[in-house]
């Protein structure tokens, strides 16, 4: 496997790990991993799985009760998601 496929099925699993972990309730661990996964996507240069990292950091914030944190980490997975050209994250 390529270093660089390697990087993204990291970010991946991180992002698998922060769903089971909303699955559960558990919207602590859902943002560390989230979290895991944007420093991973930034390290390796995967804009749009960034993206998707700060789309469930914001979720978790917002089920978390930090509403400003969730609302800073929204805008910025949507201006991400639209650098990006994927008008389906900017809507959501």
């Amino acid at each position: 496997m390529t270093r660089t496929r390697s990087a993204a099925l990291a970010v991946l699993v991180a992002l698998a790990v922060a769903a089971a972990q909303e699955s559960l309730g558990e919207y602590a661990a859902m943002r560390r991993a989230a979290e895991q996964a944007a420093l991973q996507a930034r390290r390796n240069g995967a804009s749009l799985l960034l993206a998707r990292a700060w789309s469930d950091e914001a979720w978790a914030d917002d089920n978390l009760g930090e509403l400003s944190a969730g609302i800073t980490a929204a805008a910025r997975a949507q201006r991400r998601y639209a650098a990006g050209g994927d008008s389906d994250g900017v809507a959501a």
